[in-house]
């Protein structure tokens, strides 16, 4: 009977692991240029999980690069025009903009966020930052078990002296949602409901899909479940996209790169890889 028992947990680990599908690897080419590899990746991986992702091929197209290429650029990011991005200004807190209904339901909402003891999120009333960044904050909270492809790339890179460079500065990335409209905010806000709840859907689903290798999947619930991404698409998605392709297009063309990019990216119109294909590249989808 042991044994049997043995026998079925060994067998349901690796029917586990065989539909466990393999990151998304894409090889980069142009004219005669050095081969650059681009990978998928989201931040809703538990960190036990990253010994099967991270597998041979993704690390020595790693090792093989000269230049690390990242989706933020640390380096020309500025904490004071962050800052700026981030707040409302005029030393105003989200109770002096708010009408007392939309005040009030958010009030509740991370009320109930707080009574959890990992949770201890500011108090609207003192919060300076804009609703969406605020409300983020909150769902986006206590992550410290996912695994970040990119704080683990970078640290490999600087550590082997590579090249780094940056698609998009912080306060670039800010500006972006800083410019959805107080309406959009509102009606994202209202369609919460219960932070904790919705995070874990959220996060769930994104695992889920990537596991399956399922990008459109992925920004599927991305932008359903963030609508003011929807309505203002070009800005989040293909604007970004062709700005990144032509920042990198020396690299590109000059050097072996390797890529870093949310998953997010990777499908829909626009997306980055139809970007690269319309400026000339070759794409090969190799794992």
């Amino acid at each position: 009977m042991r044994n049997i028992t043995l026998a079925t947990l060994f067998f349901g680990l690796l029917f586990s692991c065989s539909n466990h599908a393999d990151i998304p690897v894409w090889e980069i080419t142009k004219e005669d240029g050095p081969k650059s590899y681009l990978i998928g990746t989201i931040d809703y991986m538990d960190k036990s999980e990253n010994g099967d992702l991270l597998n041979e091929l993704i690390t020595n197209k790693f090792n093989e690069a000269t230049t690390y290429i990242t989706q933020i650029d640390i380096k020309n990011s500025d904490f004071l025009l962050t800052k700026q991005e981030l707040e409302i200004g005029m030393n105003q807190t989200l109770k002096d903009v708010m009408e007392d209904v939309d005040f009030d339901y958010l009030q509740n909402l991370i009320t109930e966020f707080n009574k959890s003891k990992t949770n201890n999120l500011l108090s609207p009333d003192s919060n300076r930052t804009r609703l969406i960044f605020y409300l983020q904050d909150a769902l986006y909270n206590n992550n410290q078990n996912n695994f970040y492809f990119e704080q683990y790339f970078m640290k490999q890179a600087m550590g082997n002296k590579k090249n780094i460079v940056g698609l998009e500065t912080y306060q670039d990335f800010y500006r972006t949602q800083s410019q959805i409209s107080d309406e959009e905010q509102l009606g994202f806000m209202r369609t919460i409901g219960n932070v904790e709840s919705f995070s874990n859907d959220y996060k769930n689903n994104i695992a889920e899909a990537y596991k399956e290798g399922d990008l459109e999947k992925i920004q599927e619930v991305t932008i359903n479940t963030f609508p003011y991404q929807k309505t203002n698409y070009a800005n989040f998605y293909t604007k970004k996209h062709t700005f990144w392709v032509r920042a990198i297009d020396s690299n590109l063309i000059q050097e072996k790169c390797f890529i870093t990019l949310n998953a997010t990216n990777l499908s829909g119109r626009g997306n980055f890889i139809e970007t690269l294909l319309s400026k000339g590249y070759k794409v090969d989808k190799i794992q």
